[in-house]
This record gives C-alpha cells, structure tokens and sequence, in this order.
C-alpha cells in the first residue's frame, strides 16, 4: 500500500476530478442581453472588428473609417449631426478629432465608456461629456 501522502494526494485528485465535471458548463462569452450594446464577444466578434489590432492604444489602426465601422450597426443618414468634416471652429481637446482634423463619430461619443450612467441608471449615449442635449452641444457651437 502506498504512503499515507500519496493515498491523500490520489483521495484529493479523484474529488477535484469529480468537482469540475460536476460544475455546469458555462457559455465562453456571456448572452447579449448582458453584453453592453458595443460589447461583441457574444456574436464571435472582438476589437479587431473595428481595430486592426487588439492591445493597439494609439489613435488610428481602424480597419476602415470610424463612419463606416458605426453606419455598419447604425444606419446614419439622418444622424443628429454630420461627420466626416473639417469643423469650422474650435474644437476642445477632450472631443478628438481623427488624425485628419476630421469630425467624425467619435468626436462626440466614446463606444469604450460605459453604457449607463451608475448614478443614475440613464444611458449615456456614450457621449464623451456628462452634458445632455444643447448642454453638451455648448461645447462646440457656444453662440
């Protein structure tokens, strides 16, 4: 008969081994409904769907531009303000314009931040500024 180290270390082994086959199986990604909206693991998707790379933490390294990647979700052609334009006046530094000096989606809106204010429980539209509406317009349009 083996030590009484290996009897324990075999006992131990045979309950871990009847424990996890025990537990239930889990999805790898967790449903939609509890993805935020721009959460795409769910879908077998990940950054890459919209970066050429995942981990890149610079400006740029889209895989198109930022208009197409959102128009492929969000059907634009009545948004609320146009993108994809040289502004005409000055623009402050925590609404980035992309390495053009162009407007463009997220100028405005922030697809990482969070999705509902843990305040409030409002959603936020991602918008880059706390502001709502015309308040956060003021940013940019001041007169």
């Amino acid at each position: 008969m083996g030590s009484p180290g290996s009897v324990t270390k075999a006992v131990l082994l045979i309950f871990l081994t009847l424990w996890i086959t025990a537990l239930p199986a889990r999805p790898l990604a967790p449903a939609p409904s509890a993805l935020e909206p721009h959460d795409f693991r769910a879908y077998g998707m990940d950054c890459r769907s919209c970066h050429l790379s995942i981990g890149l933490r610079q400006r740029g390294g889209m895989v198109k531009p930022v208009g197409e990647i959102c128009n492929g979700c969000h059907k634009l052609p009545g948004s609320s303000h146009p993108v994809d334009i040289k502004p005409s006046m000055t623009i402050p530094p925590d609404l980035p314009l992309d390495d053009r000096r162009m407007m463009t989606c997220t100028t405005c809106h922030d697809p990482h931040a969070e999705y509902v204010n843990l305040r409030t429980g409002e959603k936020t539209m991602y918008l880059r500024r706390p502001e709502p509406g015309k308040q956060f317009c003021m940013a940019c349009h001041n007169r």
